[in-house]
């Protein structure tokens, strides 16, 4: 649990430094954007899933466990947790479909 406890906290910076580099490069390209290129959208896009990934897997090998008085609850919120990441996965793919802002939108 120690390994993967740290070896996804280095993945998250990894992450964090996509998310930064995603946004500012995407800022930067923002007066000359034409709308076909999908790089803008799954660069930030990618590295917010990989950041959410991160965090729920720290959260799950934490050393405290909180579901022995309530594990219905527990369970929920896990279901709720996945359903966030499927979400935001599944938006990815609606890069040509949708308006890029309300893809970004719901990352932010």
């Amino acid at each position: 649990r120690a390994r993967i406890y740290k070896w996804f906290h280095i993945l998250l910076f990894f992450g964090l430094l996509g998310l930064g580099l995603g946004s500012k490069i995407t800022i930067h390209e923002l007066p000359h954007y034409e709308g076909g290129d999908p790089i803008f959208v799954w660069l930030p896009g990618i590295s917010c899933v990989v950041i959410c990934i991160c965090i729920n897997i720290i959260r799950l090998t934490h050393p405290f466990d909180y579901g022995q008085k309530h594990p219905h609850l527990v369970c929920g919120v896990w279901i709720v947790r996945i359903s966030v990441i499927g979400l935001m996965i599944g938006i990815l793919f609606t890069w040509n479909l949708m308006n890029h802002a309300i893809i970004l939108g719901i990352y932010v």
